[in-house]
């Protein structure tokens, strides 16, 4: 797996700001299974000429991404005390969340969650 994992000396001296959170499940686009349940629905896997997001079986997975999601929030909410601002949440091509954060919280997040990435937003996203 080609995952990184942000670290408190790699965003240190950032300020506070929609932060852009990616999970380690895969995207509704890349998924090609392995999950107990949960049939793939990349279309890679699946044969299908393009991804049918309004699938019964992209549905379930989109359900499934949703609640990680949602456990991440929950974290982050325990840490710091109230919830978080979420702006977007993102399943279809990448798995992530667009989140207002300080840059502690944002380290302190990928380590206990080994998340994908964190990485700085654009203004305006």
């Amino acid at each position: 797996d080609d995952v990184r994992v942000v670290t408190s000396d790699r965003i240190k001296g950032e300020t506070e700001g929609y932060w852009i959170v990616t999970l380690d499940d895969p995207a509704l686009a890349t998924y090609t299974g392995g999950i107990q349940g949960l049939d793939a629905t990349s279309p890679v896997a699946t044969g299908a000429p393009a991804l049918d997001v309004d699938d019964p079986g992209a549905r379930s997975y989109v359900d499934y991404l949703r609640g990680r999601q949602d456990e991440v929030i929950a974290a982050i909410a325990a840490d710091l005390g109230r919830a978080p601002e979420v702006r977007f949440r993102f399943t279809n091509a990448i798995n992530g969340l667009s989140i207002w954060l300080t840059p502690a919280p944002c380290a302190a997040q990928a380590v206990r969650f080994a998340l994908g990435t964190i990485q700085r937003t654009c203004r305006g996203i």
